[in-house]
């Protein structure tokens, strides 16, 4: 009986022997294995970024948001006055801040932009509830007064980038123009990893709803945050259930959405997720004919060897030997497509990771496991085995006499 590594030596010899056959057949795998190691780096990428935002934001934080839009904007239900009091009335609640939030006409170095502005309310909360409710902290000047009513805070990337929409730095003491009225830099809040809240703009929420002309005040979000080792999911019930009783709404029928931290967080990651299982199914259906295409390939290769095989049975080889060169073959091809597979996979992920952090200023970072690595090319390898079982059988059990007469 021949050794393992005799057996594998002869069936890496085949595979090299067959270069372009043996190319075409890994390309399914390397396709199947590259799209999945690609997709779980994204995803853990991502995963990773939410996780570092919720804990900024802790776990005291309560969001309502008016029901459809994105973040209450686009909604054509809004969130009043009367909203934060039923809310400021819930037992836990330390405070509560309503904050519209619109798409402005914005001015700087000679430049004409629309980006999104936010505004806490005059109930003498102030900024408190956005640097808290967030976790930001203030760099550079302090937060406006809660009555200044012409003062503003800017994300970092305005006041730190040269490469933000104005193309020059929006830094403390700089004045620019908000739908035609001019403003002066108060201060600068730190970055939270996302160029849409980096380069976002924050002041006096009656002075915003001046500029729009909205004569009552709504917001398209309320921030609440709750008293120390208050439950933030029993909290949330509890707003939810007065506000429909203030709104006179059945339950199931609300036109408003409340949401923990913890549920926001969830709520992008299982949006995400599905996008990941409907792209990893098409890696699944890869791999999957990634199998066919060994399983066809070995039938080839050993119907096309029949009178190898049979003179390798004549001159000793056991059913064994034979069974072990066909399986080491098959589990090769499944293996080096894992392997090329997985350096796909791997360098695609970084590269996006590279790219978000760089070019889009999403802070990104992708992170693999050395088991996952390792476990990714053991499925690669036994699928290669799997797949060509059936042929390495057949071919075991031929009939030496018979195989040499096969023409």
């Amino acid at each position: 009986m021949s050794k393992p590594i005799d057996d594998f030596k002869i069936a890496l010899e085949n595979i090299l022997r067959r270069k372009t056959r043996s190319f075409l057949t890994i390309l399914a795998i390397v396709i199947g294995i590259a799209s999945v190691v690609a997709l779980i780096g994204i995803g853990s990428g991502l995963q990773n970024t939410m996780n570092e935002q919720f804990e900024r934001m802790g776990t005291d934080t309560i969001f309502i948001m008016p029901s459809g839009g994105f973040y209450g904007v686009g909604s054509t239900v809004t969130l009043n006055e009367n909203d934060l009091d039923v809310i400021e009335d819930v037992r836990g609640v330390q405070r509560a801040d309503g904050w519209p939030y619109k798409l402005a006409r914005m001015e700087y170095n000679d430049m004409l932009v629309y980006n999104w502005v936010m505004g806490p309310t005059s109930r003498g909360v102030g900024y408190e509830t956005l640097i808290e409710g967030f976790g930001l902290t203030v760099l550079d000047g302090k937060a406006p007064d809660v009555n200044d009513k012409y003062k503003a805070l800017v994300g970092c990337m305005l006041a730190n980038d040269e490469n933000n929409m104005f193309g020059k730095q929006l830094e403390v003491g700089k004045k620019f123009t908000i739908e035609g009225q001019e403003f002066q830099v108060s201060g600068v809040v730190s970055c939270l990893g996302n160029p849409n809240d980096d380069q976002q703009v924050y002041i006096n929420a009656n002075t915003l709803l001046e500029l729009f002309n909205i004569q009552e005040e709504s917001y398209e979000i309320i921030i609440v945050t709750l008293n120390e080792n208050v439950d933030a999911e029993i909290a949330a019930e509890m707003i939810k259930k007065d506000l429909r009783d203030s709104r006179n709404l059945k339950e199931g029928e609300e036109d408003f959405s409340v949401q923990t931290a913890v549920q926001l967080v969830s709520t992008f990651m299982s949006a995400f997720s599905m996008i990941v299982i409907v792209i990893g199914g098409i890696g699944a259906i890869s791999l999957l004919v990634g199998g066919v295409g060994i399983a066809n390939t070995m039938f080839t290769s050993v119907l096309e060897r029949t009178r190898e095989i049979g003179s390798m049975k004549a001159i000793g080889a056991t059913n064994t030997d034979i069974l072990s060169i066909i399986v080491w073959e098959s589990g090769l091809f499944g293996l080096v497509g894992g392997a090329i597979g997985v350096a796909i996979g791997y360098a695609v992920a970084k590269l996006v990771g590279i790219i978000a952090t760089n070019v889009l200023k999403y802070t990104f970072t992708v992170r693999f496991s050395p088991w996952f690595i390792i476990g990714m090319l053991v499925f690669a390898f036994v699928l290669g085995v799997i797949s060509g079982a059936i042929p390495a059988y057949r071919a075991s059990k031929m009939n030496p006499v018979e195989a040499l007469r096969y023409e």
